[in-house]
């Protein structure tokens, strides 16, 4: 009898191949990683190979699009969806081979570069028993050809992912639950002798940062302890910010973790996932940068990919919409230094407004001596500042943009404080304001720092911000969206899952201090009140008690003539007044008195 994990079938409709264990109506490719940096380091292995191609999974797909019609290509995904989506791509691509199913149930081999992108529970389904990484990676490795490449994403069984992401069993999609969990990743020691059996030896391994969701920077191990390299690293993930989303709540910031994990010079033990190439031959013989940078969460027209090899270059040429253009070839190619948001929220974190005060003074006052339409750009996340001894300068981080739009500095300088105030927020920073601020009374505060009233400045920095979006269209579709403040209302409709969960205690910790801080207040009012209250019944006893006395009721009886005597030429005055009189007096009397208010 056939065993059936070896049966071939060929879909009828699209024409691809079912190798067993397929989901049907089933899509990984919507949410593929399409700002993985592990895309650009797999392009230039293809293009520096020669031979078939395998690309694995949802994210190492996207490769298709880049690679020559005539070249050998095959494609392994788990999803019939997607498997018809890229059958389709038959007409464009001649060499161009699709299947569909659990990874265990392929079987091929004589690859020229095998390239697996996607975490590698996504590459079995539920059909399929849990594969442990070892496993994964050993099916993999036989695939390759005797002097292949594999290419492939590993978990770190340490890495700061488990400090960021709190596990929950009720976050679960794509049925990866289903298909089960492989056993955990791998430690960095073990990388080297993971694939010895298939004779494949370790030849690079970059650190991806700052989450295993969003690898956006590689870096290569053995470049690490170049400083200029590693501080590039950390301003480019520092601007780009990557928001954790929808989805398990986050333990701690990414970013802030991936700066202190830079720091502490441990991002090749520490990191979330690695990008690993293994080869058969010599790992020398790899070309390979030592970084890559993409920006997340950009279309990809205006999306900005950095490549650090002897020197840095960006690619891409002139990219324009309305008032907004933007040359890729400079894209990150400005000055180094610490980025001025970095210095400020590390300021708001120890509640350090003095430091905050001089930071955004010394930041406003370089701001206003550039041009309207420089300052714009000049962003606290996209500037960075550098000290020299007594000497402070500032420079912008990333030069590519330029826009057109005639405004004032001060305008500018109002919204870019206001956009680092939504974005303080928006992240569940602590900050030395009182906790429940919002946006608005953040900004009048720094605004204040610099001589400017907010108040008055807020209707012409609103309409630049929404000049440039309408110039723009969609921020979110072009790539400005990095240097520009989402509106008012989708502030207050975010996702309240962005904020991490170390922040949002610490946010509510707050509130109970300051709650008690309130609390002791009341009770002291209502003590003084109390006091008060005690006082002036002590007070109403002691006149009770003198208007009793025989001295006071004779002194009253003396003084009674007299009063009576006041109240009768009173009455004989008002008696001798024309009439209407007294009415005119008291009007002109309340005129007086208003006039003189």
């Amino acid at each position: 009898m056939t065993d059936p994990q070896t049966v071939r079938q060929v879909e009828p409709v699209s024409g691809f191949t079912l190798t067993g264990g397929e989901m049907l109506d089933h899509s990984d490719r919507a949410a593929a990683r399409v700002d993985h940096a592990g895309l650009e380091l797999a392009r230039r292995a293809v293009e520096a190979a020669e031979g078939p191609v395998l690309l694995i999974g949802p994210t190492a797909s996207l490769l298709l699009e880049d690679l020559s019609p005539e070249r050998e290509v095959s494609v392994l995904v788990r999803g019939t969806v997607d498997a018809r989506s890229l059958q389709h791509s038959r007409d464009l691509h001649e060499g161009l081979s699709v299947h569909c199913g659990s990874l265990d149930r392929f079987d091929t081999s004589d690859h020229a570069v095998v390239v697996a992108l996607d975490p590698l529970r996504m590459l079995v389904t539920p059909d399929s028993r849990p594969l442990s990484c070892r496993e994964s990676l050993a099916l993999m490795a036989g695939f390759t050809a005797e002097s292949g490449v594999l290419v492939a994403e590993v978990s770190n069984s340490l890495g700061i992912n488990d400090l960021q992401t709190a596990p929950s069993v009720l976050a679960r999609d794509n049925f990866d639950h289903l298909a089960g969990e492989a056993a955990g990743g791998l430690f960095r020691h073990e990388l080297a002798g993971a694939l010895d059996h298939a004779d494949l030896n370790l030849a690079r391994c970059f650190a991806a940062v700052p989450s295993a969701t969003h690898p956006v920077v590689l870096v290569r191990d053995d470049s690490l302890a170049d400083e200029e390299l590693v501080q590039f690293a950390k301003t480019f993930t520092s601007a780009v910010a990557v928001d954790p989303g929808p989805g398990p709540r986050t333990l701690s910031d990414p970013t802030m973790l991936t700066e202190r994990m830079f720091d502490a010079r441990l991002a090749a033990e520490l990191a979330p996932v690695w990008i690993v190439m293994w080869t058969h031959g010599d790992a020398d013989d790899l070309q390979v940068p030592r970084a890559v940078a993409v920006e997340p969460e950009t279309a990809a027209g205006w999306r900005a990919r950095v490549v650090v090899d002897d020197d840095r270059h960006a690619l891409g040429g002139l990219v324009a919409s309305g008032v907004v253009e933007r040359d890729l070839s400079r894209a990150y190619a400005g000055e180094r230094g610490a980025l001025v948001e970095t210095m400020l929220t590390d300021a708001c974190r120890v509640r350090d407004l003095t430091g905050v005060r001089h930071v955004v003074a010394a930041y406003g006052a370089w701001l206003m001596s550039l041009p309207a339409p420089e300052a714009i750009v000049a962003t606290v996340d996209n500037t960075v500042c550098r000290t020299d001894g007594d000497s402070v300068t500032f420079g912008l981080f990333d030069p590519s943009w330029t826009v057109s739009v005639e405004t004032t500095s001060e305008a500018a300088l109002a919204r870019n404080l206001w956009r680092f105030a939504q974005r303080l927020l928006r992240r569940s920073f602590a900050h030395p304001w009182v906790a429940d601020a919002g946006a608005d009374q953040i900004t009048d505060s720094l605004c204040a720092m610099v001589g400017i009233d907010w108040t008055s400045t807020r209707e012409s920095s609103v309409a630049l911000e929404e000049r440039l979006q309408a110039s723009l269209g969609s921020a979110a579709d072009n790539g400005f969206a990095r240097l520009t403040t989402p509106g008012a209302q989708e502030m207050d409709a975010q996702d309240p899952r962005s904020a991490s969960w170390r922040e949002t205690v610490r946010a509510n910790a707050e509130l109970r201090e300051e709650l008690a801080v309130n609390r002791e207040r009341i009770d002291w009012l209502e003590r003084h009140l109390e006091w008060r209250d005690r006082q002036f019944a002590g007070l109403e006893k002691r006149m009770n008690t003198v208007t009793a006395t025989t001295a006071y009721k004779v002194t009253d009886a003396l003084g009674a003539p007299k009063r009576k005597a006041v109240k009768s030429a009173r009455a004989l005055v008002m008696d001798q007044l024309p009439p209407g009189f007294k009415d005119k007096a008291e009007k002109a009397v309340r005129r007086m008195l208003n006039d003189a208010t």
